[in-house]
């Protein structure tokens, strides 16, 4: 039976994120930040540098390990070539999940995908699961979650959606907002080496039958539009 669910907690309900990548410069990690804070997100955010100390107002950290409290959910955006390392790290701190923005993996020949390989090995390993590499992000408006690379903020609403394809997704989520379609959680799922499409299907079904019954068991009516 499968525990999508319970596996996918720490990346759509975390109660704090910690950001690889991020500067006082504007840069794609940095850009995750602001689209974090901007969409409202109610708990902590780590920035993970190893030279600044205050990131964007936020106290930074030359190392995860060093972070107050266990990290629920690590966003990703450094050059590929580093991002093992960045697992490896998650991996010692017990991260729950991941998304990696960085690209330059599959997507790009055999160099890459060897790379992608090892990532996804050093992840099993530490049983975390994670969305990309090579990808735009996630939302989930009912946690104030916006884990995006290019500050996209969605009307919140009943509708989930995964798109490979994160231009295409978000440009459309964007477009449909602008129109009154309310979006509960989004996924850009980049080059899909360990979290597919249909993994996000399945989790997005999972927590429609959760929450009809929740409904039908107080007696409410409606439910999330997938």
């Amino acid at each position: 039976m499968s525990n999508i669910v319970s596996e996918l907690d720490h990346l759509f309900y975390p109660k704090n994120v910690a950001i690889f990548g991020a500067s006082n410069k504007i840069k794609i990690g940095t850009m995750g930040i602001l689209t974090l804070i901007a969409g409202g997100f109610k708990g902590e955010i780590y920035p993970i540098h190893p030279r600044e100390d205050n990131i964007m107002g936020l106290t930074a950290y030359q190392k995860l390990r060093e972070a107050p409290k266990g990290v629920d959910l690590a966003i990703i955006s450094v050059p590929a070539k580093n991002v093992p390392e960045v697992i490896e790290e998650c991996v010692d701190a017990g991260v729950g999940a991941c998304v990696i923005f960085s690209s330059n993996f599959s997507e790009v020949g055999e160099e890459g995908k060897r790379l992608e390989e090892e990532v996804l090995r050093i992840a099993r390993r530490g049983k975390i699961r994670f969305v990309g590499p090579n990808c735009m992000g996630i939302t989930n408006m009912d946690a104030n979650l916006c884990g995006l690379m290019n500050f996209s903020i969605p009307k919140s609403g009943n509708v989930s959606v995964v798109s490979q394809s994160g231009t295409l997704g978000t440009i459309s989520m964007l477009n449909a907002s602008a129109k009154g379609v309310g979006f509960n959680k989004f996924v850009s799922s980049g080059n899909e080496a360990d979290l597919r499409m249909e993994d996000f299907i399945e989790y997005f079904l999972k927590m429609r039958e959760q929450m009809s019954y929740l409904h039908s068991s107080k007696g409410l009516e409606g439910e999330e539009d997938f």
